[in-house]
């Protein structure tokens, strides 16, 4: 929302500057233009991605997939698969219990 209300008001600035003819001024604003755009396309994309991992996750940790059926090789991650139990997620003493069905 910042960034299109940005987008906005860099677009009101830059139709005044064009209309009177400033066209110094209405480059400079539409080079702010395209950078603003594409840096509210990245941050989108990038909110996607993470949505979809978040979405991952959730199937993963309340068992909605087999968590055996994910594929993570072991150099991806530094975690043996003791590490990665629920009780070292949340600690024996948080009081969280998750039943996993084997």
């Amino acid at each position: 929302m910042i960034i299109s209300r940005h987008l906005d008001e860099a677009s009101l600035r830059y139709h005044v500057a064009d209309r009177t003819g400033h066209k110094i001024f209405s480059y400079n604003i539409r080079l702010g233009l395209s950078i603003l755009d594409g840096v509210r396309k990245m941050y989108n994309e990038i909110a996607a991605k993470k949505a979809a991992d978040i979405i991952e996750l959730q199937q993963i940790v309340f068992d909605v997939i087999d968590p055996r059926d994910v594929t993570l090789e072991e150099s991806d991650s530094d975690l043996s698969s003791d590490d990665m139990s629920v009780t070292s997620v949340f600690g024996s003493e948080s009081g969280y219990s998750i039943e996993m069905c084997k």
